[in-house]
């Protein structure tokens, strides 16, 4: 958990990998329930492999 503003609340995480953000976000589905996710992704960064 990274913080929360006006009830938002945002997480970051350095997954790299597909395989490794489909884990992140079904972990966080866990913890959040059928709470809205909004994901956003760098997909230009120097270590993503698509």
């Amino acid at each position: 958990r990274r913080g929360e503003a006006r009830g938002v609340v945002v997480y970051d995480d350095f997954a790299h990998h597909p395989t490794a953000i489909r884990l992140t976000l079904e972990g966080l589905r866990a913890r959040v329930g059928a709470a809205r996710i909004l994901a956003v992704l760098e997909p230009r960064s120097n270590t993503m492999k698509l």
